[in-house]
């Protein structure tokens, strides 16, 4: 079903209106769910509680550094570009890059990288992570 918003002009907001939109962020989150988690029974299902739209990669992730205190803060390398960049203009953060490589396939271990870097916070795409293993699996089958 199609929603058509009207608004006056003067109270248009360059920001879109979906932060208020429930139904949106449950299929997200439904979505999210169902591709992602539909193997662990054991972890609680997110709902629309746990979704928040932005206008994009970088927007949503400028929204996270926000609240990061000062802390050593952990990216992967090679991943979303965005993660370097964001966390070299966030002056509350002190960027530490952890490095993957394709002969462990793409793989870290998390305590790894707390125990030798002491990281304290970690920025990782898990969507990422779980195609890059599939790829890998199927590649080594054929």
């Amino acid at each position: 079903e199609n929603r058509i918003l009207s608004k006056e002009k003067a109270s248009v907001k360059w920001e879109p209106e979906t932060v208020r939109v429930n139904e949106l962020r449950q299929a997200v989150a439904t979505y999210y769910n169902d591709t992602f988690r539909n193997d662990n029974s054991e972890l609680k299902p997110f709902t629309y509680e746990n979704v928040c739209i932005v206008p994009g990669g970088r927007a949503g992730l400028t929204r996270i550094a926000s609240v990061i205190g000062d802390a050593y803060t952990g990216y992967q390398l090679p991943d979303y570009t965005a993660y370097e960049q964001l966390l070299t203009i966030c002056h509350r953060t002190v960027p530490i890059s952890t490095h993957l490589d394709s002969e462990k396939q793409y793989r870290k271990k998390i305590s790894c990288c707390y125990n030798s870097f002491e990281i304290e916070s970690l920025f990782l795409c898990f969507s990422c992570f779980k195609r890059k293993r599939k790829v890998v699996k199927r590649h080594n089958n054929n």
